[in-house]
């Protein structure tokens, strides 16, 4: 009976990793492109200033 438990515990453990990594790349990508935008945007006002 307490193994039983033990191996839900792992189990929600990994699931709850699983999902943190994801949503960790989610927010890298966000991160990435809200840049990209950024760097667009400065370069776009820097050549219509020149």
């Amino acid at each position: 009976m307490e193994w039983d438990i033990r191996a839900k515990q792992d189990l929600v453990k990994v699931t709850v990793h699983r999902q943190f990594k994801n949503m960790g790349q989610m927010l890298g990508l966000i991160c990435l492109l809200a840049g990209m935008g950024l760097f667009n945007g400065g370069t776009n006002i820097l050549v219509s200033m020149g």
